[in-house]
């Protein structure tokens, strides 16, 4: 079966949780938790997690980064596709980062369940370096996490899963008629305040960047944490001078071991401090002062969001008072998670567990902020050593196929050599016997033989010339330039024409149309046409008018006018006059002979 194994990375420490099966049949087989040694190197806190956890291998493994460095905005888009929004997201979420550099982060998303008729998304984006040292962290440990998240989304994530198999003493009312639940987990430095609904849908979400490690924040460590413990019979005087003298021996290498290594961005806190020992060192006072900031920052939160709560989840962290403070100040029901849960949630830290949730798919919006170059720079160093192989594998392969096929090519011109020189001898003996004997025809002669030698070099220039007079002799005859005359030109013959018509149809106050025109040039030089070289000029001329006499009249005027054209050729034709088909009016083929280069003969 698979397994997912969700490690959260938190300031006070770590978790782990380590879950088998899928998405319907599923069980913990492995939690547990432990401190993070602040100053140590991400490898060094790697190998540390590692002897924890003692879990090598896993089919998915998720690290949990807190959600201090987010940034986290809601965006409508008007598509919900994840691989389409994904394109897109930085582009549309580019205008609200205006302190980020955009290829710098890294962005994700969830999509929120409303009423709206857009899809709204909560969108995520968190700093290329925060992935980074996410990563260095687990390589130290030896593992390749498959994802990175951030702590609100293991979260949306576990509630997505665990919600819906809640007892109906926490789900409540039907599906139709039940309001969404409320949550608020207490971590060590920030507080995840989301709103879910009776599927495990995520709501809302608002991040709040307090935590209970704030009891200690600004208070000195303990005595015995001040210092280190001293030899029997060394006063501290001496221990002292000998820490100076060892400071002037190294002291660019002891500073740079000394100096804390800062997790996410965040300033390294007290290292071992546990929540009992921060409620225990901060006093009552000071948890009084952080529960009621927390309470107040919940209620704000809470009326911030799309619907209405009648009662609140605590999980996380549990502070003195803190669950009748937030009843206080937010006027809800107020309820510890853990105690309707199942066994293996109640010891189990919630992010973590949702991180391993993820990495079975049971949620439907996985979050993974390892994209771009470190979802594809990783990819290649687990294939580096084949890929490496196989490529000296295939240069050395080429390597012997060019040489065999060198070889093969060296053969193949040899015996192409040969043939060339063998049918070169007979075609030189086809063409002696041609010319020897008179009986051959001199069709047979091969003009040119293999070699190029058959025209002499002293007479390819003359040759050479004879074909491109030729040449110039068919293009001239074709040109018309050869003293052959051209045939007319038709289109000169149509503007000759419509300038004729124009002019006689000027004074014609009724409507006049050509239905057909027809051109065909006649050429001079070919046959025994006497005339010279014309365009015989064939158009239907349409008159519409209900006055016969006056349409019969323009046909006798318009044969006049063209016999009179100088261009004219003989006496133009009109045959007949028919009566048009649609009104009033008549209709007429008339036949015309068009000079188009010179005055027509008497």
């Amino acid at each position: 079966m698979a397994t997912s194994l969700g490690i959260h990375l938190r300031a006070d420490g770590f978790s782990f949780a380590l879950v088998e099966g899928g998405a319907k049949k599923h069980s913990l087989k492995a939690i547990g938790d432990g401190a993070l040694t602040v100053g140590a190197a991400p490898k060094a806190i790697g190998k540390a997690i590692a002897e924890l956890v003692k879990v090598r291998k896993a089919d998915h493994v998720c690290v949990v980064t807190p959600s201090s460095r987010v940034v986290l905005r809601e965006l409508s888009l008007p598509f919900a596709d994840r691989e389409k929004v994904l394109q897109v997201l930085k582009f549309e979420i580019e205008s609200e980062l205006y302190h980020l550099d955009v290829d710098d982060v890294v962005a994700d998303f969830i999509t929120l369940e409303g009423e709206r008729a857009t899809p709204s998304l909560l969108v995520g984006v968190m700093p290329k370096e925060h992935v980074r040292q996410s990563l260095e962290v687990l390589a130290g440990g030896g593992w390749d996490p498959h994802s990175v998240q951030a702590s609100y989304g293991a979260y949306a994530a576990a509630l997505s899963v665990i919600v819906p198999k809640l007892s109906g003493s926490v789900a409540g009312a039907s599906e139709e008629d039940a309001v969404p639940l409320q949550f608020a987990h207490l971590g060590a430095t920030e507080t995840l305040i989301a709103q879910v609904g009776r599927g495990g849908r995520l709501r809302a979400l608002r991040t709040i960047p307090l935590g209970w490690l704030d009891l200690v924040r600004d208070l000195a460590p303990p005595k015995e944490a001040a210092g280190e413990v001293l030899p029997p019979g060394t006063s501290p005087d001496d221990a002292e001078a000998d820490a100076d003298a060892a400071a002037g021996e190294g002291e660019e290498s002891d500073a740079a071991e000394a100096a804390p290594t800062a997790l996410f961005g965040a300033d390294p806190l007290i290292e071992g401090c546990t929540l009992a020992e921060a409620i225990a060192r901060a006093g009552t006072q000071r948890v009084q002062a952080l529960t009621k900031r927390l309470a107040n920052e919940l209620r704000r939160a809470v009326a911030a969001m799309p619907a209405g709560a009648a009662e609140v989840f605590l999980t996380g962290a549990d502070l003195p008072g803190w669950e009748a403070v937030v009843s206080a100040r937010t006027g809800l029901t107020v309820r510890h998670f853990d105690s309707t849960s199942g066994e293996d949630e109640r010891r189990a830290d919630l992010i973590a567990l949702g991180g391993a949730y993820a990495g079975l798919g049971m949620t439907s919006e996985p979050m993974n902020f390892r994209q771009e170059e470190f979802r594809y720079a990783r990819g290649l160093e687990r294939v580096e050593g084949p890929l490496t192989l196989a490529l000296v594998g295939l240069i050395a392969w080429l390597v012997i196929d060019a040489g065999v096929h060198l070889k093969q090519g060296l053969w193949l011109k040899k015996d192409a050599d040969r043939i060339y020189v063998d049918a070169n001898a007979r075609v030189v003996q086809l063409n002696k016997r041609v010319t020897d004997d008179e009986t051959y025809p001199k069709d047979w002669l091969v003009k040119n033989d293999l070699t190029g030698a058959s025209v002499p070099t002293d007479q390819r220039i003359r040759l050479l010339a004879n074909r491109l007079s030729d040449s110039q002799r068919q293009l001239d005859s074709l040109m018309g330039e050869a003293d052959v005359e051209m045939p007319a030109s038709c289109l000169e013959a149509w503007r000759l024409l419509m300038i004729f018509l124009e002019k006689e149809f000027e004074s014609f106050n009724e409507k006049w149309m050509i239905e057909s025109i027809e051109f065909t040039s006649v050429d001079a030089s070919r046959g025994n046409n006497a005339e010279a070289t014309h365009v015989v000029t064939k158009f239907g001329l349409t008159l519409l008018s209900e006055d016969a006499e006056l349409t019969a009249g323009v046909y006798d005027r318009i044969e006049r006018g063209l016999k009179s054209q100088p261009w004219c050729i003989g006496s133009p034709v009109i045959p007949t006059t028919e009566a048009v088909k649609v009104g009033t009016g008549k209709n007429a083929i008339i036949t015309v002979k068009i000079n188009t280069a010179r005055e027509a003969q008497p």
